[in-house]
């Protein structure tokens, strides 16, 4: 929901007052007891002497609320109050104002502070941005904004954590998930669909080890969304099960799971980025013109699919490119095509191993990375591989040799009929990999 904001003026001493009585009373009543008297006369005096700090928001020229800040003396920006009339709460306006004033704030290297009661609910939306709690009075959290520490998109680390065909009875591949924690990954792309729920059940031990603010969290809408309310239910049982407030992204694994009109699909996942139940859109496994359709009417961030040496289908169809150009983060799953193509013993990678003494999923993992500008997903519970996948982002290559491995083509793989439709026609996208 679009907003604005406007002046404060004396004349809004009436709207004001009824917005307080509406959001404050309950807490007010409680602790020190509410009368109207003496709040309209604590709200008469503090516009008198702040009344530059406020300003109203609106939406459709109707006040619906007010954004209240100010400096302090040690310069962080204090935010005193953001209140909105309860039929606009839950619509996504309050955290949009928060983010905007933290990113303005980040770019200036303002440390942002507020103070929130203790039975206030917000205090999961300020904790969800980045908030914590750094001191407190007998009725208020005092909160400061940590969000350097916080995983946003630009924070995440090129090598995801794959969780395909974990061994969840296995402590020892839980281990080595933390080893790549250890290392830098912190993007986990979990789905519901492997082992019917179980390896995501085995992971909630490792996202506390690791410790939730630490973790980029991605997961997946899948088989089969027949009507709107199945979409909440489905993210609400990951939350359920890993004991989380919210995921980083919530994205559909593939347009074919979904029998709603995948617009319809995307704006019931756009309500729950609203509500605070996730950060970020994805989407996984579409055509270029589903991409399009649903990143005109819904903001995505995650694009989840199929990019190696050998199937580059999704950057000939001009899907790497739009989401390029429309700050859409790729994430590439297969890159190595579990080691299929390294036993392809293809000339130019042995070439290029020899020249660079680096394996030839390093160097495969390089180009991608470095030269593509793509992150990867790669699931491995082998510490050794994971080391080795890490020490691919230690080297460059010549110019011309990452230009050679941009014109590699695999006239196999690019002459497989994918089947965008899921009308039996090709092969699904996501089994392209799989193929040779």
């Amino acid at each position: 929901m679009e907003y604005s904001f406007r002046n404060c003026t004396l004349e809004d001493f009436d709207f004001l007052f009824e917005l307080k009585k509406e959001n404050f009373k309950w807490y007010v009543d409680k602790i020190w007891g509410w009368k109207d008297d003496d709040q309209k006369e604590r709200l008469q005096q503090d516009l008198n002497e702040h009344l530059s700090h406020k300003r109203i928001i609106m939406v459709n020229n109707k006040s619906i609320g007010v954004y209240v800040v100010h400096t302090t003396e040690d310069g962080d920006l204090f935010i005193n109050e953001i209140s909105i009339l309860a039929e606009y709460q839950n619509k996504g306006i309050g955290r949009k104002i928060l983010e905007e004033q933290l990113k303005e704030n980040h770019k200036k290297g303002i440390r942002t502070i507020l103070q929130v009661f203790k039975h206030n609910p917000a205090k999961k939306l300020y904790e969800q941005l980045g908030f914590k709690i750094y001191g407190e009075t007998e009725t208020h959290y005092q909160m400061e904004n940590v969000n350097d520490f916080m995983i946003n998109k630009e924070k995440i680390f090129p090598i995801g954590i794959g969780t395909w065909k974990i061994n969840y009875q296995d402590n020892k591949d839980i281990e080595a998930l933390f080893h790549s924690y250890k290392l830098g990954q912190n993007y986990l792309s979990l789905y519901m669909l492997y082992e019917d729920g179980n390896i995501v059940k085995s992971l909630k031990s490792f996202i506390e080890k690791c410790g939730r603010e630490n973790l980029f969290i991605s997961v997946n809408i899948e088989p089969t969304v027949n009507e709107k309310s199945d979409i909440e239910k489905q993210l609400n049982e990951y939350l359920d099960i890993l004991n989380l407030d919210y995921v980083d992204n919530l994205q559909l694994h593939s347009p074919k799971f979904t029998k709603l009109p995948l617009l319809d699909t995307y704006f019931e996942m756009k309500r729950l980025q609203e509500i605070g139940k996730t950060r970020y859109l994805g989407i996984s496994n579409c055509s270029l013109e589903q991409l399009k359709e649903i990143n005109t009417n819904v903001k995505l961030d995650f694009f989840e699919g199929v990019y190696n040496l050998e199937c580059k289908m999704n950057e000939s169809i001009g899907i790497l490119d739009y989401c390029k150009k429309n700050d859409i983060e790729f994430v590439a799953y297969q890159p190595l095509r579990r080691n299929r193509t390294q036993l392809k013993n293809y000339e130019l990678l042995v070439e290029l191993s020899q020249k660079y003494n680096k394996t030839q999923n390093q160097i495969i993992l390089n180009w991608i990375m470095k030269e593509k500008k793509i992150n990867v997903l790669i699931k491995s519970t082998n510490c050794y591989r994971i080391d080795e996948n890490i020490k691919s982002l230690d080297f460059e290559m010549e110019e011309n040799d990452y230009k050679r491995l941009n014109d590699f083509n695999n006239e196999e793989f690019e002459n497989i009929k994918i089947d965008w439709d899921n009308v039996g026609d090709g092969i699904r996208i996501d089994q392209l990999p799989n193929q040779f």
